[in-house]
């Protein structure tokens, strides 16, 4: 079993197999990180460990204690996969540095360190613990937390999803829609274009228009913990040769949603600004979620944050996505986000995460789960 202080919890050594097990996504294959994963877990005594992925390059680790007493579920959601290269595992200045390392291996080893102290106090605990370490966040979680959405798996009183937040409660997050907008033209050879219409140019106009009529209209309503609306479009394709003139431009479209709005409503809108100027055809649907400041579970994490680190946080929220969604909105279960790291590492060339806060996340996590599940 990993020592108790957390200055030696083993973090750091998890983090370090974790960012050298390549789990980039795409191609997609987190064999080698839950095998790491899977060599902690084997040491713990008592705990049940399934796979339950649907893809054989596609591990989904589901790992459950049980404590001394009934009570409640608490769930703990750390994700494997990664963007893709660079890789490494150097520390430097106090940080390690790598790929996965803010985004979000050092979350998912602070939960898989924390999983392994909480089932030591187990006997002084009532409930249930269930670790689930997925593959496939990156591109939505299809293969990963949606699967055990879909399969009925997913079920709980409380739920924590490990994505970098600097050890600060994240109660909030926004949804997103993206759309594939398609503009119709009519092709004719290059040399003569007045005999075509160019999707293209057409295209170009309704870009135009919605970033300068509908994105500031959409940025007039805003959200405390997680900022304003907004729009973006992403992709242009159109065109089949440089002296063809296009019948077709679709714009793939990015509408982020706050916490209280429909992404089924937001893509409505879209589609009435655009009118018969294209048409409208989503490509993902995701929806945001709030918990209440007041909700046992961001109370007890909030002091739990401020017992470890000695002072409270302000609650934040997440402008991206996560698989918090599923817990949230998926299953109806009262989720939050918290782990070490920070969102601007996420994804950069020398990706990196403050040792310090990797090592103060198991303890953040344990005292979590002391509060929670508090034996009558």
């Amino acid at each position: 079993m990993p020592p108790s202080h957390p200055s030696s919890s083993g973090v750091t050594e998890l983090l370090r197999d974790l960012i050298r097990a390549a789990s980039p996504n795409p191609p997609g294959d987190e064999r080698a990180a839950a095998r790491v994963i899977l060599g902690f877990l084997e040491r713990i005594p008592d705990i049940e460990i399934e796979d339950a992925g649907v893809d054989p390059l596609r591990p989904m680790i589901v790992a459950r204690l049980r404590c001394a007493a009934p009570g409640p579920t608490l769930l703990l959601n750390g994700h494997m996969d990664t963007v893709p290269d660079p890789f490494g595992a150097k520390v430097a200045g106090g940080r390690m540095f790598g790929r996965g390392a803010s985004d979000m291996k050092s979350g998912l080893a602070g939960l898989v360190v924390a999983f392994g102290r909480i089932a030591e106090l187990r006997g002084e605990l009532a409930g249930t613990v269930e670790l689930h370490a997925v593959p496939d966040e990156e591109p939505g979680g299809h293969l990963g937390t949606e699967a055990l959405l879909r399969a009925g798996r997913i079920a709980g009183d409380y739920a924590v999803v490990a994505e970098p937040t600097g050890l600060s409660v994240f109660r909030a997050q926004k949804g997103n829609v993206f759309a594939d907008v398609t503009v119709r033209g009519r092709s004719a050879h290059g040399s003569m274009p007045w005999h075509g219409v160019n999707a293209a140019s057409l295209a170009a106009r309704l870009l135009v228009d919605l970033e300068d009529r509908l994105g500031p209209l959409l940025a007039e309503r805003s959200h405390p913990l997680v900022g304003p609306r907004s729009l973006n479009v992403g992709t242009i394709t159109a065109g089949t040769a440089t002296n063809v003139v296009p019948d077709r431009c679709v714009l793939g479209v990015d509408r982020r949603v706050l916490p209280g709005e429909s992404p089924r409503a937001a893509l409505e809108e879209l589609a009435a600004f655009i009118g018969d100027r294209g048409t409208v055809e989503a490509t993902h649907l995701g929806a945001p979620f709030e918990t209440p400041e007041d909700h046992p579970l961001v109370v007890a994490a909030q002091a739990a944050v401020a017992a470890v680190l000695g002072g409270p946080r302000p609650c934040g929220g997440l402008v991206g996505s996560s698989d918090a969604r599923f817990y949230a909105d998926g299953a109806g279960i009262p989720t939050i986000l918290l782990g070490p790291g920070a969102m601007d590492q996420a994804h950069v060339p020398d990706e990196s995460v403050p040792l310090e806060e990797a090592e103060a996340s198991v303890p953040v996590f344990v005292e979590l789960a002391r509060r929670l599940l508090v034996a009558g």
